[in-house]
């Protein structure tokens, strides 16, 4: 890590970061609040600005949550006080610290440099993922709560299958997040009843992607919640993917009936947000 400018204030050794790094973003406090859940939940790097640094001196709930992540690494920018404090706390949780005389952009920079050129198709999600108008939505959702068969109505309605089961993540560049299939070859779905269905036979190979951006995650949840939930109150609600926001919805089983009405509502209203237009061969490594 001396090509980032750090140095190690607490740590067995400078190696440490040589663990597994599941995601090549840097992590803020800010990741750790609400409804905001990591994927994945381990092996991340949080880098933490001066006044970073004090909230988290200051806050036993924070550092609770963040030890909760076991992160592979901190990176702590501010004077010696703010890292002294918070290098005894990370002395007793076990936790790397690392430090920044340099100016902090000139180091996030360069670190997040090093840790995109590590991570490389090391992150998976049981899920489903479907491409809406290019546009990708993540299904998650415990195994049979209707994955599959929300997927196999996008496909009826001439939307794609990207992935079903397991979903690959990667990030082609800063602020990005894309899903793949983990196979290669032909996309099949396990349908119940029929068995492993190869979509583009059946509906032909517009029915099918090789990758494409995900901007919304919509998670089937297998109960339905004890107290209304006002819907205005729930909006805003993101998941971040490797360190990306993005926008999340979670769908009680009385709104089922719906799903693919809704999802293709939201993405409709994502549309005018979306990033630049790229081939999937320029993303797909």
């Amino acid at each position: 890590m001396e090509a980032a400018g750090l140095e190690l204030l607490w740590g067995p050794s400078p190696d440490d970061l040589d663990a597994p790094v599941l995601s090549p973003h840097l992590h803020r406090l800010d990741s750790l609040r609400g409804p905001r859940i990591q994927v994945p939940p381990r092996n991340l790097v949080f880098a933490l600005s001066p006044c970073e640094v004090r909230e988290l001196c200051d806050s036993s709930e924070l550092r609770e949550c963040l030890h909760g992540q076991a992160p592979s690494a901190v990176v702590a920018f501010g004077g010696a006080s703010e890292r002294g404090h918070l290098r005894q706390w990370c002395a007793v949780s076990g936790l790397v610290l690392l430090g920044a005389a340099q100016p902090q952009p000139a180091v996030e920079a360069t670190l997040e440099r090093l840790l995109f050129s590590r991570v490389e198709g090391q992150v998976s999600l049981h899920g489903v993922m479907v491409l809406l108008w290019g546009l990708g939505v993540l299904i998650l959702g415990a195994s049979g709560s209707g994955k599959t068969d929300a997927a196999l109505e996008f496909i009826r309605r001439g939307h794609a299958l990207v992935a079903d089961d397991a979903v690959g993540l990667f990030c082609p560049g800063p602020g990005t997040i894309w899903g793949r299939a983990l196979a290669a070859g032909p996309h099949r779905m396990a349908v119940y009843g029929l068995g492993l269905v190869e979509v583009a036979s059946v509906y032909g190979a517009e029915a099918v992607a090789a990758a494409g951006p995900i901007r919304l995650v919509v998670d089937l949840q297998e109960r339905v919640a004890a107290e209304y939930q006002n819907p205005l109150e729930t909006k805003g609600e993101v998941l971040h993917l490797m360190g990306v926001p993005v926008p999340y919805i979670s769908l009680s089983p009385i709104r089922r009936p719906n799903l693919v009405t809704l999802v293709e509502l939201a993405v409709q209203l994502l549309q005018s947000d979306k990033e630049p237009q790229v081939t999937v061969e320029e993303k797909v490594r």
